[in-house]
């Protein structure tokens, strides 16, 4: 029975859904892409494939979860991905994003066309989930929650950004990342 198992890569996650339960666990993502050599990519499984998916809680227990269910899904960016698609020399914009009461902070990759490398590109894609490079990881924000929620997502130039973190240094004595500055910088 062994010849019908898709190798897998167990991958840390935290799940929040719908309902705004929280889940930390693992997911298990094919272990070969059908489109470059390697595992595939978060992005690549949560935006293709079954409808439904294994979760294991960090307790051990299991979960079947409908990705139409999910708000957020949030992994761990593997390692030098981004220095890769900063030497693509592919557009990164810095954006906020608002579902519902949930906000989420962090840049977009525009790998798309030199003629459809927008924000407004981005966000009109086909797929189910907008990938967001948080801090430390990536979050996979569902669109359709976006649309319902009437979410927005609004980009900030780099200046405006940088001029942001020096007034929050001002007036508040810390230094934020880009990204926390990035809101009041798209205010």
């Amino acid at each position: 029975m062994d010849d019908f198992r898709v190798p897998t890569v167990e991958v840390e996650a935290r799940v929040l859904d719908a309902n705004g339960i929280e889940l930390n666990g693992v997911v298990f993502m094919p272990a070969v892409s059908a489109v470059h050599a390697g595992p595939m990519s978060a992005d690549e499984w949560v935006n293709s494939g079954p409808t439904f998916f294994p979760f294991r809680q960090a307790d051990r227990r299991g979960f079947v979860l409908n990705k139409r269910q999910v708000l957020v899904l949030s992994v761990a960016a593997p390692t030098g991905d981004e220095t890769e698609e900063v030497d693509a020399g592919l557009p990164v914009k810095r954006v906020a994003v608002v579902v519902g009461s949930h906000r989420f902070e962090g840049r977009v990759v525009i790998d798309m066309p030199v003629n459809q490398q927008r924000l407004l590109d981005y966000v009109n894609r086909l797929e189910a989930f907008l990938l967001l490079h948080g801090g430390d990881g990536y979050d996979h924000l569902i669109r359709k929650d976006i649309e319902e929620s009437c979410g927005t997502a609004v980009a900030g130039r780099d200046e405006a950004i940088t001029g942001a973190q020096r007034q929050i240094g001002k007036s508040e004595g810390i230094f934020p990342a880009p990204e926390g500055a990035a809101t009041l910088a798209a205010l």
